[in-house]
């Protein structure tokens, strides 16, 4: 990955994901996302979350851990 991230900000981020993942299975829907990111004090816009939705290829509706951290690593670096 080219978005390098600290270790406490994964950290921070594995905190943030997993008080969405009510249910501990990995994964939070797409709605959550932005509720994610503004607990980070991030604001994407809705063009940016529509991308990275658009990116995830599934149609599931499900964000797994992993692909919001390649999410908010592209964010918060262009912070």
């Amino acid at each position: 990955m080219s978005h390098e991230l600290s270790e406490e900000q994964v950290e921070e981020l594995k905190q943030a994901f997993d008080t969405f993942d009510k249910d501990g299975n990995g994964t939070i829907t797409t709605d959550e996302l932005s509720n994610v990111m503004t607990s980070l004090g991030q604001s994407p816009s809705e063009e940016d979350l529509e991308e990275f939705i658009q990116q995830l290829g599934g149609d599931d509706g499900r964000v797994r851990f992993d692909q919001f951290l390649n999410f908010s690593a592209k964010f918060l670096n262009t912070q």
